[in-house]
């Protein structure tokens, strides 16, 4: 390090190096929830995505969705409304070009909905019909519909259509019944018919339910004949937290007329309750009863019963439950995502998580500096009871406290307002060691440059532009706003004016503009090229070795002049001061109005070939002589003569 020599090296050398950390640059998204549920109520209204620029990173994000949904961007900010999620998942993705870098961050929205059951009163129905097959009584063949959303009883918030799709037959509505939830028959002309229930409500699958009329009619007079048979399908439900398998052996006895069940499962109850908690399935059993028409009442056991989850298909069997999304997160502070094993078990059960690594957790934790924030996918069977998970992890967060890099392409970089960027030990301003440093010089509260080293620099000081060491140029040095006092050059100059009011060069003081110790050309054009306000001479040219101190050559082509002085009117020096012989080779011509000579001699000795056209104000061929006739002189004492003086007539007096 430099010796101290001023107060600034005290400061700098009493100042403790600070580091400052380089943020990483990455796009992280957040939102209150990444889940709506819809059904009886709908949770959340909206959702409100916000793109957080990490880093050093800046500028308005670009949102897209798969599948592509309506959406409301706003700044760097995404609303996503319920009544627009066209499927159960969207994966919300915003991107951001920033100094040429692309960067992208995405996030998934599930939409959760309740479960949709819907059952009529009956499957069936048989009407008693005499044998010309005339019907005598159309009660059992009403029938009434039933809808429920998650637990909640929504039927009447359902638009229902009743319709015949096999057979001929005349239904209505009944109309006192809440939104024709129940139907009625008068007609049945065909021994069969086919009753289907259409029911539909905005946002939600359409259901549709059929039940089957069957016309009893009684035969001739005969042999009687072998009872009917007749067949339902009976249910029971329970939430559990895991697979129940098999229905447990418990007895029944089912009451044709009435539809009355005797005996469920213990914990099992005729309809749906609400669920006890999150994480739990609705199961349910359902046994179908087959008996002769005659017999009143069967008797049946559950453990004949098939089992299922909730959901139901067009026919009345138990439908598919699908998959339900699973994610895990691990902090580590290895480089690369993590391979996940196992990625499935028999048994695993939803709350199952990676073995390897270990440290898996179904929560994000916040990564501190040096970590990564990794985070696995998965899909739980509620059929199999497997969560399968994917086999390569990737990056979810990076919180980076110090970065080191061989390589980096950076493109915009930015400090904080009291950092500085340098190169090796150079590590502050005015530095005797040779590289860079730009940054903010905290003692005297500006922004600062330093190139070089002690010997030779280019600095910025907060104000003044400093140059210590010597200047090659392939061009002109041009001042355009002047050259402060002091301000010299050590060799031969090239000054170019560029403007009709402007100089090459300037100076001020007692210098000298141009001080020319060699033989030196300075060209000037029809602008000034120098110009000096001071004291001292705008050009001294001293000549050594028989050369010219100073040479002035003015352009065959133009009209300018080799050299030009000239002084000011309140001045009392001398436009051109010449000390020794002038020796001039062409003309010397005075434009100086008549009135003041312009020479100005202090030499009496006549002057040597010196050709004048006039005389005392009078060309040679008019100058003033006498003119006069031709007078004898008689020896008289005086003589008065008359002639013409330049044409005037006058006396001239002789006397002896």
């Amino acid at each position: 390090m430099a010796a101290i020599i001023n107060d600034r090296d005290v400061v700098l050398q009493a100042a403790t190096p600070r580091i400052n950390p380089v943020a990483s640059d990455y796009i992280f998204l957040t939102s209150p929830t990444t889940n709506f549920k819809v059904g009886s109520s709908t949770i959340p209204s909206s959702i409100v995505i916000t793109a957080n620029l990490q880093g050093y990173l800046a500028g308005t994000v670009t949102f897209s969705t798969s599948p592509t949904i309506t959406t409301t961007p706003s700044g760097n900010t995404l609303t996503i409304l319920p009544a627009n999620m066209t499927s159960d998942s969207v994966v919300v993705t915003a991107t951001l070009v920033f100094n040429g870098s692309n960067y992208s961050s995405t996030t998934t929205i599930n939409l959760a909905r309740d479960i949709i059951t819907s059952a009529l009163g009956k499957p069936s129905a048989s009407l008693p019909a005499d044998s010309a097959g005339v019907v005598s009584s159309f009660t059992n063949a009403a029938n009434t519909i039933k809808i429920l959303v998650g637990n909640v009883d929504d039927t009447a918030n359902w638009s229902h259509q009743w319709s015949v799709v096999s057979g001929t037959s005349t239904i209505s509505p009944i109309t006192d019944s809440p939104a024709n939830t129940s139907v009625s028959m008068s007609v049945l002309t065909t021994p069969t018919a086919v009753i289907r229930c259409t029911s539909t409500r905005a946002g939600y699958t359409t259901q549709v339910i059929d039940y089957s009329v069957v016309k009893a009619t009684a035969g001739a007079t005969g042999t009687t004949g072998s009872a009917g048979d007749k067949s339902i399908t009976i249910f029971c439900y329970r939430w559990l937290g895991s697979d129940p398998g098999a229905a447990p052996s418990t007895s029944l006895t089912y009451t044709w007329a009435t539809g009355a069940v005797s005996a469920y499962p213990a914990g099992w109850t005729a309809s749906p309750p609400a669920a006890p908690a999150n994480g739990f399935t609705l199961y349910q059993y359902a046994l179908v009863i087959t008996d002769s028409a005659a017999d009143a009442t069967t008797a049946a056991n559950w453990n004949t019963s098939t089992k299922g989850s909730f959901g139901y298909r067009q026919d009345g069997s138990i439908g598919y439950t699908g998959g339900a999304a699973r994610r895990a997160y691990l902090i580590s502070t290895a480089t690369s995502a993590p391979a996940v094993s196992p990625t499935s078990r028999p048994g695993d059960g939803a709350g199952a998580l990676p073995t390897s690594p270990a440290g898996w957790s179904t929560t994000a934790s916040v990564p501190t500096p040096g970590q990564y924030l990794y985070q696995v996918d998965g899909t739980y069977d509620t059929a199999t009871n497997i969560t399968t998970w994917g086999s390569q992890s990737y990056l979810s967060s990076l919180k980076v406290g110090s970065l080191q890099a061989i390589t980096a392409n950076l493109g915009i970089v930015s400090i904080s307002a009291d950092g500085a960027l340098y190169s090796g030990a150079k590590s502050s301003y005015a530095s005797a060691t040779a590289g860079f440093w730009l940054g903010y010089h905290v003692s005297s509260s500006t922004y600062r440059l330093d190139i070089g080293s002690s010997a030779k620099y280019l600095r910025w000081d907060g104000t003044n532009l400093l140059l210590k060491g010597d200047v090659d140029t392939d061009g002109y040095v041009r001042a355009t706003g002047g050259i402060p006092s002091g301000f010299g050059f050590t060799a031969a100059l090239i000054g170019q004016a560029t403007a009709a009011s402007s100089v090459g060069v300037f100076a001020t003081g007692s210098n000298y503009g141009i001080y020319v110790l060699s033989n030196g050309t300075l060209n000037t054009g029809m602008l000034a090229g120098i110009e000096a306000d001071c004291v001292g001479s705008a050009i001294r040219g001293i000549a050594g070795n028989n050369g010219t101190g100073v040479y002035g050559y003015a352009s065959v082509y133009g009209s300018g002049h080799g050299v030009h002085a000239e002084r000011g009117t309140a001045g009392s020096g001398y436009a051109l001061q010449v000390t020794g012989v002038t020796n001039v080779t062409n003309q010397i011509r005075s434009t100086l109005a008549t009135g003041t000579p312009p020479f100005v001699v202090a030499s009496t000795t006549e002057v040597p070939n010196l050709n004048a056209g006039l005389l005392g104000g009078y060309n040679t061929t008019n100058y003033p002589r006498i003119t006069g006739p031709a007078i004898a002189y008689t020896g008289a004492p005086t003589l008065k003569v008359p002639c013409l003086w330049n044409g005037t007539p006058v006396y001239i007096l002789i006397t002896t």
